[in-house]
């Protein structure tokens, strides 16, 4: 269930990378 909360993260650090 913690794999899905790492997913989200990521793809939010991702974002915030890109931005």
């Amino acid at each position: 269930m913690n794999s899905r909360v790492f997913e989200i993260q990521r793809m939010f650090t991702s974002l915030t990378l890109f931005l």
